[in-house]
């Protein structure tokens, strides 16, 4: 999915327009979930299986600043993070947005 996603530079020896590693962010977090959204409202539990088990299964992405802060969190808490999928990187962000931008 993701190579299908994948610009290259309209100059030789330039910088991709969307390179592999946005294009998997954008196929992690849109096209993965929607996917499955769709094929699960259509009842086509096949597809919807399988979209399911490649969000699951997805290797880490790059991490970011967010990702970071929440392993520091959790590390001085005891609690190291052992997010090895793209999926266990989606609960690191969740839990930020809950435990830290959550309205009081």
């Amino acid at each position: 999915l993701a190579r299908n996603l994948v610009v290259g530079s309209p100059v030789p020896g330039g910088q991709s327009l969307l390179g592999d590693g946005r294009a998997r962010e954008i196929v992690v977090n849109a096209v993965l979930p929607a996917l499955h959204a769709i094929a699960f409202q259509e009842q086509r539990w096949a597809l919807a299986e399988r979209a399911f088990a490649l969000y699951r299964d997805h290797p880490r992405l790059p991490g970011n600043g967010i990702e970071r802060e929440v392993r520091r969190m959790l590390q001085r808490a005891g609690r190291p993070s052992v997010a090895t999928t793209a999926r266990g990187q989606q609960g690191l962000l969740y839990l930020y947005r809950m435990l830290v931008t959550r309205p009081s």
